[in-house]
């Protein structure tokens, strides 16, 4: 995911469990959600990505 150019502003942490995959952490935006489940989706198969995910905007006070 930290190589992907498009993906700058979020912070996504993936752990991976047998053929689970978890995203955690901040993104910039629903369009980078979209594209970091994506790319694990190609890795691992869209049934097998959970996304734990929060949004920055929502989270800066």
């Amino acid at each position: 995911m930290s190589a992907e150019p498009e993906l700058k502003g979020s912070s996504i942490s993936v752990s991976m469990v047998g053929r689970s995959v978890l995203l955690e952490g901040y993104v910039a935006g629903y369009g980078n959600r979209e594209k970091a489940t994506a790319i694990a989706a190609l890795i691992a198969g869209p049934e097998n990505v959970h996304d734990r995910m929060q949004d920055r905007d929502t989270t800066d006070s």
